[in-house]
């Protein structure tokens, strides 16, 4: 369904706890909108009237969105965010186009057979 101009979304899943979780399709970045103790209705509503401020914070990949007697709470969360990891010394790559070879040598090593040809 149509939110905005470059914005679509679709129902996911109503559960019974009264949430509601639909994907937003923001210029070809997906979101996920978790709307918390509302009706289907009522939540479809509340993410169209929030639809500015969902779409104020771009990193995002899900967001959480209730409605309180204070008025209306947002969450944002980042899950795209990656740290780079250090490899700890002695560990394989296993982006490594060879490591089945590897895996196979080792087994055979273990079954103490000591030679073997790699195709």
């Amino acid at each position: 369904m149509p939110f905005k101009d470059g914005v679509v979304g679709r129902v996911i899943h109503y559960s019974e706890q009264r949430e509601l979780i639909l994907e937003l399709k923001i210029n070809s970045k997906l979101v996920e909108v978790v709307a918390k103790n509302v009706f289907v209705d009522e939540g479809i509503f509340l993410v169209k009237n929030n639809l500015d401020k969902i779409l104020e914070n771009n990193k995002s990949s899900k967001v959480i969105i209730m409605s309180n007697s204070d008025g209306i709470d947002i969450q944002f969360t980042e899950f795209n965010a990656h740290q780079k990891m250090s490899k700890p010394k002695g560990y394989l790559e296993f982006n490594d186009v060879y490591y089945r070879d590897l895996i196979k040598i080792n087994s055979y090593l273990l079954n103490g057979k000591k030679i073997i040809f790699i195709e």
